[in-house]
């Protein structure tokens, strides 16, 4: 089922009811808009969704054109086919490539050949669904790189402070271990009793501490790197 809305925009409700009734035989399963009014034009662009627009030139006092040019600079999910019933856009050069300039898929003359008109609608919606496909996947590649980047710049940013932090810890950590040893040896030549307490009741508890600490540093340094 081919998804998305187009709008037939004229000024003439009869024109509107015969399109309706041959869009529906040969585009029945898009939605579909048929209004006179170019502010239900304008309206339905800003949903911003993809609408394949059949604007005629000439509404009433207001030029199509211009409308179109308000629709597409509200949405730019949106494409235009001109129609006209006056020969005298269809045979004017000019006119035919301003239009397309404008970026119109072409501009058609009354009375419609409803078929082609169908075939055009249907093949440059299935472009233009395409089209906004492809500009989702781009903006969700896009975010997922800028947070991978971030997740890098993180990592490189942990790395340096894991470093940072680690180099002083292995020269505590060798510290305490040969103040431990120091004390070890001074308690084997010392029968002190004042000396043995000091050792055992402060210096010691506090290198066991420390070597406490400096270990939950090492594990918290271990989980940054993993």
């Amino acid at each position: 089922m081919l998804k998305g809305t187009y709008c037939v925009l004229d000024d003439e409700q009869d024109f509107l009811t015969v399109a309706a009734g041959e869009f529906k035989k040969f585009l029945p399963d898009m939605k579909g808009v048929f209004t006179t009014d170019p502010d239900e034009a304008i309206t339905l662009a800003r949903k911003d969704k993809p609408v394949i627009f059949i604007i005629d030139i000439v509404l009433g006092g207001k030029k199509g054109m211009e409308i179109y040019q308000r629709i597409s600079a509200i949405s730019k999910k949106v494409r235009v086919i001109f129609i006209t019933g006056d020969e005298n856009f269809i045979n004017n050069d000019d006119i035919r490539n301003q239009i397309l300039l404008e970026g119109s898929i072409d501009l058609m003359q009354k009375p419609i050949k409803w078929h082609e008109l169908a075939i055009k609608v249907k093949n440059n919606m299935q472009l233009l669904l395409y089209q906004c496909n492809l500009e989702d996947i781009i903006a969700e590649r896009t975010q997922q790189l800028i947070h991978a980047d971030r997740l890098a710049t993180v990592g490189t940013m942990v790395s340096s402070i894991i470093h940072e932090i680690s180099s002083p810890l292995t020269f505590i950590k060798a510290n305490q271990e040969m103040c431990k040893y120091a004390v070890g040896n001074a308690k084997k030549v010392t029968e002190n009793k004042e000396v043995l307490s000091i050792f055992d009741r402060l210096i010691i508890p506090s290198v066991d501490e420390s070597m406490k600490g400096v270990e939950r540093i090492e594990e918290l340094l271990n989980s940054f790197r993993r």
